[in-house]
């Protein structure tokens, strides 16, 4: 049964969101969960570009193949960057097809600049930025001071990486899925577990943790962003805080064809720097990429977007040619020193966060949210191969831990003599709409025969904020939801080896110590319209974000990049924390990999595909 959705108006109209494509005609459809007619938008795997988007009070094509389009054209063989031709990034290699590329190549999306390349350069007394198209540089390794082991020299935090180490264009610097909360009411033996309700950080590995095989993860921002950042000189802040001379005026470019912004072309940006991006053509972006293939040109605008990778190290029951590859740098600690290494690693989870354009220009001021695209891709093997994964909890992350008694470790407790003690087995929490996997289907369809990409499945997407209570879930089920035209989206949506634990698959609600910035954005009439939660504690009833002029308790992705949202910083949690938060989540309370230095073998859950 559709819902119905008339709360969404602004300024007496709908916000909505159409697909512009030139010359095709676009046709309504009604869309059903268990009954998807593909509309006439086509999917594209050529394109050099990112597709255009607009505003339009009609039809809304199927998000997911905006999300597909992008992906074609962020994951096409990149023009490898090196110091003979140039470190020309972000662009594409015109001689190679999307669909035909080796497994193995470099795709664009990974020459878009890591965090740590654009907040973690030079000191905190004197930052530095290098220019878009230069040598990676991922700057000093700033890392929390390990505990792994207590006789080994005291590791001071920050470690020169060897020159010879750093060229990958994947430097997988994260360990931990982000901090969440612990909703694990038992341990898998049927115990209580003590930290249920907790802040905890998510490790997750693809079999037994004995198998040594950890996921990892990288963050990507492309040039928009980076644009965007160098402009207004933001990597220069350790940290942004309430009183921050760019809280809550942060607007990052967005991608459209409509030749002004909502309120005026200068409301995008802290400067006006960035109404270029207003206007944008594909076929226009798609030409400069031919033409620019050398050089020092950058690439043109397209709006900002920011990406998140999950990387798995390969073993030897791993096949490469399953997985779009790549031989990237990650980091353990040996002899109390962190070192950095380079392996084949194979990608199985990408998200894509992307600055749109979907509100109505001639009215009302555009609205925080409702203007990004969240989608979450998963390679195919994810749902079918063993993963698992355990809550770490650190008591100086939690000030009640402490009078609580809870210790600092893995919950449930790990003894690595065994396999697969001691860990959750990973359990995606809801299926793939119909709707989603009928656009993947039609991927599949179009790519050549032994295409690595076969492999890859939407998840799917959101755009459309919605609040729990007007939904019809309950509780711990998973939720469809329909926007405005009866599209329907995952109101939990969350990518198995990203957002794993019980929490980042159920998100909603507000983290502790969430204060939302008191800013013209979050409030109507002098009404303010997110309060604070000032606990120690997950309040998750909370509202988490703004959508069209309305507060909302919305789920999965958009959720929780809504406490970023509602901090002033544009769904950014990169940008939220500065350069503070663009340091490395590896060597935190836990080493990778292996968990010990011979694990035992073990033949459960480490096949791959």
């Amino acid at each position: 049964m559709r819902k119905n959705t008339n709360r969404w108006l602004v300024g007496g109209t709908v916000l909505s969101l159409i697909i512009y494509i030139a010359a095709c005609s676009q046709n309504t459809s009604n869309v059903e969960e268990g009954n998807v007619e593909l509309l006439t938008y086509p999917l594209d795997t050529g394109s050099l570009a990112a597709p255009n988007t607009y505003i339009a009070l009609a039809n809304f094509n199927l998000p997911e193949v905006l999300a597909w389009n992008t992906f074609f054209a962020l994951s096409r063989p990149a023009i490898v960057p090196d110091s003979i031709n140039g470190y020309h990034r972000g662009f594409p290699d015109v001689t190679k097809g999307f669909g035909d590329a080796a497994h193995d190549a470099l795709s664009v999306w990974e020459t878009y600049k890591e965090k740590r390349e654009i907040f973690n350069q030079g000191t905190a007394s004197a930052p530095t930025l290098s220019a878009w198209n230069s040598e990676v540089d991922y700057g000093p390794l700033t890392l929390i001071t390990t505990n792994e082991d207590p006789a080994a020299p005291p590791v001071d935090g920050r470690v020169l990486l060897d020159v010879s180490k750093q060229q990958s264009y994947d430097g997988l610097d994260e360990t931990a899925e982000v901090g969440s909360e612990a909703l694990e009411a038992t341990f898998p033996n049927g115990t209580a577990n003590p930290v249920m309700g907790r802040p905890v950080g998510v490790r997750v590995w693809k079999g037994n943790p004995t198998d040594g095989q950890p996921v990892v993860y990288e963050v990507k921002l492309n040039y928009d962003y980076y644009n965007y950042v160098s402009v207004n000189e933001l990597y220069k802040y350790d940290a942004f805080t309430s009183d921050s001379a760019f809280n809550g005026k942060i607007r990052f470019p967005y991608r459209t064809t409509s030749s002004e912004g909502p309120g005026g072309q200068g409301k995008d940006s802290v400067t006006t720097s960035h109404t270029i991006v207003l206007g944008y053509q594909q076929a226009a972006a798609e030409e400069y990429m031919r033409s620019n293939q050398t050089g020092s040109a950058n690439p043109p605008l397209m709006g900002t977007m920011q990406l998140k990778a999950a990387w798995i190290k390969l073993g030897t029951n791993d096949n490469p040619a399953n997985y779009h590859t790549s031989e990237a740098s990650y980091y353990v600690t040996e002899n109390g020193a962190v070192v950095a290494k380079q392996g084949t690693f194979g990608l199985i989870g990408l998200h894509i966060i992307q600055r749109i354009h979907t509100t109505d220009p001639t009215g009302e001021a555009e609205p925080p949210g409702g203007t990004y695209l969240f989608a979450t891709w998963e390679h195919t093997s994810v749902r079918t191969d063993l993963y698992t994964y355990s809550n770490y909890y650190n008591p100086n992350t939690d000030p009640l831990g402490p009078t609580l008694g809870h210790t600092e470790g893995f919950y449930p407790p790990i003894d690595t003599a065994q396999a697969n003690d001691g860990v959750y087995v990973v359990q995606p929490k809801y299926d793939i709409l119909a709707s989603t996997q009928k656009v993947n289907e039609a991927v599949w369809a179009m790519l050549p025969e032994g295409s690595v990409w076969k492999n890859y499945q939407l998840v799917g997407t959101q755009y459309y904020g919605a609040d729990v209570a007007d939904t019809t879930s309950q509780e711990g089920v998973p939720v469809t939801y329909y926007n405005n035209n009866s599209i329907p989206q995952t109101f939990y949506l969350a990518n198995t080896v990203v957002e794993t634990n019980q929490d980042l698959q159920f998100f909603q609600g507000q983290p502790p110590r969430t204060i939302p910035i008191n800013h013209y954005q979050f409030k109507r009439n002098g009404d303010t319209l997110l309060n604070a939660n000032t606990t120690f504690d997950y309040q998750r009833t909370n509202n988490n974000a703004v959508f069209a002029g309305k507060a909302v308790n919305m789920g999965g992705c958009m959720g929780c990049h809504g406490v970023a949202q509602s901090k002033g910083y544009a769904f950014s949690f990169v940008l939220l924390g500065g350069r503070a938060g663009a340091g490395t989540a590896t060597q935190t309370n836990f080493d990778i990999p292996p968990l010990v230095p011979n694990p035992p073998t073990s033949t459960s859950g480490s096949g791959g595909k």
